[in-house]
């Protein structure tokens, strides 16, 4: 942990605030959770989820490891490309995927999950311009996580899911081609955002892809794609704890795939999109208190951060945090809200947090913000800040503070 020496030294190298990557932890998760699928099935393919977090040293780190890359656009998908991620390592996810992006991705070799109807007309189209070549597609099955006593749990307890084939779509689309043995189905993509990331949800979406892959498949499947949304190391403090471990979640989904045959005998790759659960706890949030005030019965702690910085969905659970101060500090703990830059209101990074005297200059590090925080924090105010990694030679800026012509270089004076 980084002294107030260090943080101010960094500080002064390249503004505050700033976040700091762990790479170490980084690497510690991704071995962690490999290893818990490679233990009970041969074949595993790790897609880390770029929309996570992008940061291109953290997917470079990805493709050292022999991971692959999940993306879920064209932005993600020319990322992946930029990187140097081979095609063939590289899975296109998403909802919307346009004519020429699939056709892109396709000629390249890239494995695309078709997500509706169109876009699979959009394939069939291609498949009848290049007759002679054979092209392996993805499809993404819809599935139900509403339980026997009539229980969602999807995210937000949606009735049912938006994304991928439902079962009459399905029957349609195997239908649908047919008349194309030049489109062949070699994946089984089935990521479904729950509201618990239960065990249950697991076994019932892994179940349903071998049973998917039974039914219409069963010769052409090379990879079933349970997708992610896995937990990672939560914190106690923010309220989750005896959740699954990489282990639970790994013995769930592959003992549904040992009561399969047909994936005895074909040995398709067991694919995993792990997000949150490998970058979560891998980012820290560093930002420096400008004032502290008191408001009637309030002590608040101006920061030059937001809460965009550490929680852009705004939530209000607080996250693990510390307090580094300038001087050595004593006295009674007081209870403190640490507010933000931006004009709102509800700016609050962290809420009646306990803590002796804070004091102007003085570093509050915020944990576990490594995901969807770089890839969703919005040009509202502040600028996107810095970010630095701890390298064999000291710090260096994998990210540096963003500028003026970042944000407008794209409009019309």
């Amino acid at each position: 942990m980084e002294t107030y020496k260090e943080l101010a030294e960094l500080a002064q190298q390249h503004g505050s605030p700033y976040y700091i990557f762990d790479r170490e932890a980084f690497i510690r998760n991704f071995k962690e959770i490999r290893s818990a699928f490679t233990q009970r099935y041969p074949f595993v393919t790790i897609g880390y989820s770029y929309k996570t977090n992008y940061i291109p040293y953290l997917c470079q780190l990805v493709r050292n490891l022999g991971g692959y890359a999940e993306v879920v656009s064209r932005l993600e998908l020319d990322l992946a490309l930029k990187i140097g991620c081979p095609p063939a390592e590289i899975i296109y996810n998403g909802p919307i995927k346009n004519a020429a992006d699939i056709t892109f991705a396709l000629i390249s070799g890239v494995t695309v999950n078709i997500d509706t109807i169109r876009e699979l007309e959009f394939v069939m189209h291609l498949a009848r311009q290049q007759p002679e070549k054979t092209f392996r597609i993805g499809l993404r099955i819809n599935i139900s996580l509403v339980d026997s006593q009539g229980k969602s749990h999807l995210q937000n307890d949606l009735p049912s899911g938006r994304f991928g084939f439902s079962d009459n779509a399905l029957r349609a689309a195997v239908r649908m081609l047919r008349d194309y043995p030049n489109v062949q189905v070699s994946s089984l993509h089935g990521h479904t955002s729950s509201s618990n990331r239960s065990l249950w949800g697991y076994r019932t979406i892994a179940t349903k892809l071998a049973e998917v892959g039974e039914r219409y498949f069963r010769e052409s499947i090379k990879f079933l794609n349970v997708g992610g949304g896995f937990y990672g190391r939560p914190a106690p403090s923010m309220g989750l704890t005896d959740t699954p471990t990489f282990d639970d979640y790994a013995e769930t989904i592959c003992d549904v795939l040992a009561q399969y045959p047909w994936i005895k005998d074909q040995q398709p790759h067991l694919v995993i999109e792990p997000g949150m659960a490998v970058a979560a706890d891998t980012l820290s949030f560093i930002t420096q208190v400008f004032e502290v005030k008191r408001i009637d019965n309030q002590r608040l702690a101006v920061v030059d951060g937001s809460i965009f910085n550490v929680k852009p969905t705004l939530h209000q659970r607080n996250h693990p945090y510390s307090i580094i101060k300038k001087e050595s500090g004593a006295g009674p703990k007081v209870f403190y809200n640490i507010v933000g830059a931006t004009c709102m209101e509800k700016d609050r990074l962290l809420q009646e947090i306990e803590s002796v005297e804070i004091e102007r200059e003085d570093f509050i590090r915020i944990e576990n913000v490594g995901a969807y925080t770089v890839v969703m924090t919005p040009p509202f105010i502040n600028l996107a800040p810095p970010i630095v990694v701890r390298g064999p030679k000291g710090y260096m800026a994998i990210r540096r503070r963003q500028e003026f012509n970042d944000i407008f270089g794209s409009y019309l004076f």
